[in-house]
């Protein structure tokens, strides 16, 4: 759910109800969960302009994000610039503060929507997981186990199963 300065929230994904019948109140309910979002192409164009080194451009992106998501947002005190940055990841390095900066609105954009994964496997990101008990696992960049399996179809068909 995202809020907005007046409290009102809307949900990020709605259900389509289909009644079995006009006259019940009985039937199927269905998410309708768009494949492809306006957040994720403004994510990616801050990436390209980076990349590109359009810093200005990327900060621009950023804050347009921000000024949607930060409730009572202001200008004068929430727009993002490259000394806050800098000063948030604690380095001097812009491009790569401005690089970790999408990585982790984008965690927390598409929380539960599986995106995270291409950041991991593209980034050679390490993945820690914290258990209940208070251990960790973690699992590093060149981890075998990151590496999905091939179908049992596949193998059956001869091709070799992905080293674990």
């Amino acid at each position: 759910l995202f809020g907005n300065e007046n409290g009102v929230y809307l949900p990020k994904f709605n259900e389509y109800f289909v009644r079995v019948s006009p006259s019940s109140n009985i039937g199927n309910g269905y998410n309708m969960i768009p494949l492809f979002t306006t957040e994720e192409v403004l994510f990616n164009r801050a990436e390209a302009n980076l990349y590109l080194g359009n810093g200005s451009a990327c900060l621009a992106d950023l804050n347009t994000f921000l000024s949607l998501r930060i409730a009572s947002y202001n200008p004068a005190s929430h727009t993002l610039t490259t000394a806050k940055n800098n000063a948030w990841y604690g380095t001097t390095n812009t491009s790569g503060a401005l690089l970790q900066t999408i990585i982790d609105l984008r965690q927390m954009e598409f929380m539960h929507e599986g995106l995270r994964w291409f950041d991991i496997l593209r980034y050679e990101l390490d993945v820690t997981h914290n258990n209940q008990d208070g251990s960790s696992q973690t699992l590093a960049a060149d981890d075998k186990r990151k590496v999905l399996q091939i179908p049992q179809e596949a193998v059956l068909a001869g091709m070799p199963l992905n080293p674990r």
